[in-house]
């Protein structure tokens, strides 16, 4: 009866008894050179009281470059009281470039037993935290080329190709990943294509002496007239080009240019129902009179005449203009004594 008694204390003690000789005996930091593309862990080696322990759990925590790594051993029963070494690896995370310093804390059945201080460094990485732009757009349905080259690394993009840049025509979000060896980024960029605008300030207008034209480049962000005006619209009162680049919200531009002409040099005022059109004219020139005429002539800006008939008794005359290069032009038709003279643009 004595010696069960004393077996029974003898189990007890192996089971409970023997955890004092829990310890840690090295922590090491893997890999030996660490840079911020890599994956640290920490190897704990120490001696456990008996061959009956087994790993619990483990738990990290972390408060700026300060690192706490708990590891739990528990006991399953009675057992030997042999030292057994045991090898724990933990891995700990990727970290930013920085020293930090590292307690490992032994629990064995809840209660702690040893505990280990360390440090290790973290050696910031020549590899790039982005490498594709912010959103970007175009004002053209021309490609766009994504370029996300690094030296050396591989490449996987949503588009599947694997190449370092990518030609891209529709708009959307398009990533790319981006590996060399232990380093590895994950980059993307939301690309949009924009219409262009359109800006029309009209066809080539003739003016008399007394005229002023408002040219209106229409609604845009921005404005800049060949006068240097920035305004949406401006004022003209002289004969000349006048040509407008209009900025939309997107940052897209177009331009426009008109033609202004001003007559002068009117023998007579041109009669009220006598009728020339179209003006600017393109491939047929019309001219109405209500009397019959002694002489119909176009004339050139040289003063050359390019167009003649004499003693006409109808009241309509049509002249083909399309082949007359772009310029301004007059109609002079004399009647009696008098001579008028009409101006015609042509575009």
């Amino acid at each position: 009866m004595k010696q069960l008694y004393q077996l029974a204390v003898i189990g007890i003690f192996c089971s409970i008894g023997f955890s004092g000789f829990a310890q840690i005996n090295s922590v090491s930091v893997i890999p030996s050179l660490i840079d911020e593309c890599d994956s640290v862990s920490a190897v704990v080696q120490g001696d456990l009281p008996a061959t009956n322990y087994f790993f619990d759990s483990s738990r990290v925590r972390m408060n700026g470059t300060n690192i706490q790594l708990e590891v739990y051993y528990s006991s399953s029963g009675f057992g030997s009281p042999t030292i057994t070494p045991f090898t724990h690896e933990e891995e700990l995370g990727v970290f930013a470039a920085a020293t930090y310093s590292l307690e490992t804390l032994l629990f064995i059945n809840g209660k702690q037993n040893d505990q280990d201080n360390t440090t290790f460094s973290v050696n910031r990485s020549n590899f790039p935290r982005s490498v594709l732009p912010a959103d970007t757009g175009s004002c053209n349905r021309g490609p766009i080329t994504l370029d996300a080259t690094v030296r050396g690394a591989s490449y996987q993009w949503s588009t599947r190709e694997n190449t370092s840049t990518i030609q891209v025509s529709t708009g959307g979000t398009y990533s790319v990943t981006v590996t060399d060896g232990a380093c590895r980024l994950v980059d993307s960029v939301e690309v949009s294509f924009y219409p262009t605008p359109v800006v029309d300030l009209g066809d080539d207008t003739v003016l008399t002496a007394s005229q002023t034209l408002t040219l209106d480049a229409g609604n845009f962000a921005s404005y800049l007239w060949n006068t240097g005006a920035t305004t949406r619209t401006i004022v003209v009162s002289t004969m000349g080009d006048y040509a407008v680049t209009v900025t939309d919200t997107n940052g897209c531009s177009a331009s426009d240019t008109i033609r202004v002409f001003y007559s002068t040099g009117i023998a007579n005022s041109w009669p009220e129902t006598w009728r020339v059109y179209p003006n600017p004219v393109h491939n047929q020139l019309v001219i109405q009179t209500d009397q019959p005429i002694d002489q119909l002539q176009v004339v050139n800006a040289m003063g050359q005449v390019i167009h003649r008939d004499l003693a006409l008794t109808q009241r309509q005359w049509r002249i083909a203009t399309d082949k007359w290069p772009a310029g301004m032009y007059w109609v002079v038709i004399r009647a009696g004594k008098e001579a008028y003279r009409y101006p015609v643009a042509k575009p």
